[in-house]
């Protein structure tokens, strides 16, 4: 990832985002567009599994997202 580069962050994110989604939805037996995917409560995973390893990534990844971005916009 570029530092400080807010598409870069989008980018990572989208990826975190579909690895996650796709596990969520593969052990929910849901669609991984269903937005209330992440209410479900096994979305987060057990410990150590690899779905709440993808979950712990993408909430990062969330907000390195939204930091870069708010810098982004305070540097305008």
């Amino acid at each position: 990832m570029y530092p400080n580069c807010p598409r870069s962050a989008e980018i990572l994110f989208a990826a975190a985002d579909a690895t996650w989604r796709a596990e969520a939805a593969r052990l929910l037996g849901k669609s991984p567009d269903d937005p209330q995917l992440a209410h479900h409560p096994g979305a987060q995973g057990h410990p150590h599994s690899f779905l709440a390893i993808a979950y712990e990534v993408r909430q990062w990844a969330l907000a390195e997202w939204e930091k870069r971005r708010s810098e982004l916009i305070e540097a305008a």
